[in-house]
């Protein structure tokens, strides 16, 4: 493009070009064709000089442009780039809502039903020890004492493989409001059993350490004796 452009100027300056400079008549021919190549010399230095300036003008331009489309370019790029980060951001953020509301509205519902099914179990297979504690031995109901056994060793496991943990502080344990809910105050005179657990109401779930159900307790109430 450069060299086309240079191909141009040379035309338009050959054709602009003084006559004065090569056109000088002298009385002798001698003379004429001395003046002749000095005529020519000079021309030629007044186009190289006029050469040279639009070659510098021409490239002053085009790096001009140049530096213009490469801060345009780097200015583009950096903004896709951010463009990307805010939208991997959004995803994100996104992923992260859609987790949180699957497991407040499916999964954690399903981990309470699970975990009643196993308190059941505990419950049903208590009665029937007790139950065959005081009873003589009989071919009819030992097999449905192993099957409740069994069912009860299952729901065992299956609450260890889903890390499911049962909230159930001891006695005199220190009241924890991200674990317990506090239903009963019972007034005590002692000090050191001031918001202290007195008895366990309900207990409470966990699921791989998001509290799920507080337990329900009772607390002991710190009153001075008049």
């Amino acid at each position: 493009m450069l060299q086309k452009r240079i191909f141009q100027y040379r035309a338009e300056q050959r054709e602009a070009r003084p006559k004065s400079l090569c056109q000088q008549a002298g009385p002798s021919a001698g003379s004429e064709d001395t003046s002749t190549r000095q005529a020519k010399h000079r021309a030629g230095e007044w186009t190289q000089r006029r050469l040279i300036r639009f070659v510098r003008a021409t490239l002053a331009r085009q790096f001009g442009e140049l530096k213009g489309l490469l801060t345009d370019t780097l200015n583009r790029s950096q903004e896709t780039e951010s463009c990307l980060h805010i939208v991997t951001e959004c995803q994100k953020q996104t992923a992260d809502y859609a987790n949180r509301t699957l497991e407040r509205h499916a999964l954690h519902p399903a981990i309470e039903a699970v975990d009643l099914l196993a308190a059941q179990i505990r419950g049903l297979n208590k009665q029937a020890a007790a139950l065959a504690a005081g009873r003589t031995p009989c071919s009819l109901f030992e097999p449905l004492l192993e099957a409740i056994t069994t069912a009860a060793e299952m729901a065992e496991a299956k609450c260890q493989f889903l890390d499911m943990e049962v909230i159930r502080p001891q006695v005199l344990d220190e009241l924890d409001p991200k674990k317990h809910d506090v239903h009963q105050a019972v007034q005590t005179a002692e000090a050191d059993y001031h918001k202290r657990v007195e008895r366990i109401l309900t207990a409470g779930l966990a699921y791989r350490g998001t509290v799920l159900r507080r337990a329900r307790v009772s607390v002991y109430r710190y009153v001075q004796n008049p």
